[in-house]
């Protein structure tokens, strides 16, 4: 219950600075001592959240850098009891006012680390089995492999039991926030891409 209230508190906080972003005002943050409605926000077919933009402001300007940001793809969400955060792509940016011209999407996934549960696992190889199709060859190696560089330990080889958990987490809320960016989330096959860090090429 908390954390719908959370995230709903987060998704209105985002939608009425989206908006005053759309109209070149000041953001509902430094704007002390106004009070604002508590909105829902609409979901795509996929379930996602998003700021529906007016009619009247979508195209109005060519130069308005929001009319390169599909706002399907402004904020994420996500939850990991027991916490709840939203990430929004901030439409008055520097930096997205100088590279208007590449649509950006965001995502966000919080995963909370959690060793197998022994009731239902008999070892952290079973429980990571689970997830093995949800991962290419070359991840995987990286996760159940001891030799394997780890990107959740900076490269270092060697890995515990627990070091494959927190690499397998890592690359989990990797994938989870990229097809939350694409708007998508678990409708895109996990094994279809390949996450790679600098540090285990």
């Amino acid at each position: 219950r908390y954390l719908a209230l959370g995230s709903l508190l987060l998704k209105s906080r985002a939608y009425h600075q989206t908006l005053a972003d759309v109209n070149g005002e000041a953001s509902c943050a430094a704007a002390g001592g106004i009070s604002l409605p508590v909105v829902d926000l609409p979901r795509t077919e996929y379930r996602k959240p998003y700021i529906p933009i007016p009619e009247s402001k979508k195209g109005q300007d060519r130069n308005n850098n929001h009319n390169h940001h599909h706002h399907h793809h402004l904020i994420s969400v996500s939850h990991q009891f027991p916490y709840v955060g939203l990430s929004r792509l901030n439409l008055q940016s520097p930096y997205l006012l100088q590279s208007s011209s590449t649509p950006l999407h965001v995502g966000l996934d919080i995963v909370t680390y959690q060793p197998p549960n022994p009731r239902l696992y008999s070892s952290t190889s079973e429980f990571l089995d689970v997830f093995r199709d949800s991962f290419t060859s070359s991840e995987w190696e990286h996760v159940v492999d001891q030799s394997a560089p780890a990107a959740a330990w900076f490269g270092r080889r060697h890995k515990s039991d627990e070091d494959s958990m927190r690499e397998f987490y890592l690359r989990w809320a990797v994938k989870e926030a990229y097809t939350k960016a694409l708007g998508v989330g678990m409708g895109l096959d996990f094994g279809s891409f390949d996450v790679r860090f600098d540090c285990c090429k």
